[in-house]
């Protein structure tokens, strides 16, 4: 118990928590892998404090604490900031860096934004209009990534501009190259 309050302070994740532990083989004592609700449900019990609660209200425990005051507070000092936050740094952590986000435009100024399948155990990236993610199909553009970044390195070389204002390099109907 302690170490999950501490790893909580420590990871600032309960996603990567459940992860970490799911590869270490660490479960519950019911058996279970661990989940990002068991690990929320554990920090917030306020029987590791050595307390009980009744209707609402924590009453002191005749058992003794697990956790010590200090490791609580830290704990919910943590989790009282902002919860958007801490999952934009989670999945900024676990994200792979993406060189042309924010570069590229279909040719009606749409933003491109990446986006990736597997199929075969083959990861297949390339970008596709924000609508597209959002509305799901539409008549825009798709480049696949390697082209796109190809394409970026020749206008580099040339030292043109990428962007909403320019011709976005490799971007149009039809694309889409072997990556």
């Amino acid at each position: 118990m302690r170490r999950i309050f501490d790893d909580f302070v420590t990871v600032r994740s309960a996603t990567l928590m459940a992860k970490a532990y799911g590869a270490e083989g660490v479960v519950t004592k019911g058996g279970k892998p661990f989940t990002k609700q068991t690990i929320y449900k554990m920090l917030h019990n306020r029987i590791n404090l050595g307390e009980i609660v009744h209707k609402g209200q924590s009453f002191p425990g005749r058992h003794q604490a697990i956790i010590t005051q200090t490791q609580w507070d830290a704990v919910h000092a943590l989790i009282a900031t902002d919860g958007i936050e801490r999952r934009r740094e989670t999945n900024d952590r676990q994200r792979e860096p993406v060189l042309l986000r924010s570069l590229l435009f279909t040719p009606d100024g749409e933003r491109l934004v990446p986006s990736y399948t597997v199929k075969k155990g083959k990861t297949y990236r390339y970008y596709t209009p924000v609508k597209h993610r959002r509305f799901g199909a539409c008549q825009s553009a798709r480049a696949v990534a390697g082209g796109a970044r190809r394409g970026v390195g020749h206008a580099a070389d040339r030292g043109s501009a990428v962007g909403p204002a320019h011709r976005a390099i490799g971007v149009g109907q039809g694309a889409a190259h072997q990556a």
